[in-house]
């Protein structure tokens, strides 16, 4: 019955080890995650305003030709 006690215990603590690990991983993808959403937004919005740019340039020139 000791032995049991013991065994019951020890997997009762792995089990708890493993969940803190798991979720010490998904707060670490989260976080990744989330700086990866935000470096995309950037070079979007970095590309819309070239974009836009070129597109200002553009009529501009061809205004001044007509």
């Amino acid at each position: 019955s000791k032995d049991i006690d013991e065994q019951s215990f020890q997997l009762t603590l792995e089990l708890a080890k493993l969940k803190k690990i798991r979720e010490e991983q998904e707060s670490r993808f989260a976080d990744d995650l989330n700086d990866l959403i935000q470096k995309v937004a950037a070079q979007v919005d970095q590309e819309r305003e070239a974009r836009t740019e070129n597109h200002q340039k553009l009529a501009e020139r061809l205004n001044s030709e007509t």
